[in-house]
């Protein structure tokens, strides 16, 4: 799905590792950083964040207005 803002993920984030990786998850717990993943295309005016594949970081205790959440059930 994509829309006008991406979307936190319930992941920590760290780079990729070096081996391929299927639905990796990150750490299972903060590091050294408290960021979390966040996914998709937004209207925040950066090329790269409007591709829907987009992946990149936010610190928890910031707010953005192009960072949402989509409440899921598993």
């Amino acid at each position: 799905m994509s829309g006008n803002v991406s979307e936190w993920c319930q992941d920590w984030y760290s780079a990729y590792p070096g081996t391929d990786t299927t639905d990796y998850s990150g750490p299972t717990t903060a590091q050294q950083n408290l960021e979390k993943v966040v996914r998709g295309n937004s209207f925040s005016g950066n090329a790269a964040a409007s591709e829907v594949s987009a992946r990149g970081s936010a610190e928890l205790y910031n707010a953005f207005n192009f960072i949402g959440f989509r409440v899921a059930r598993w």
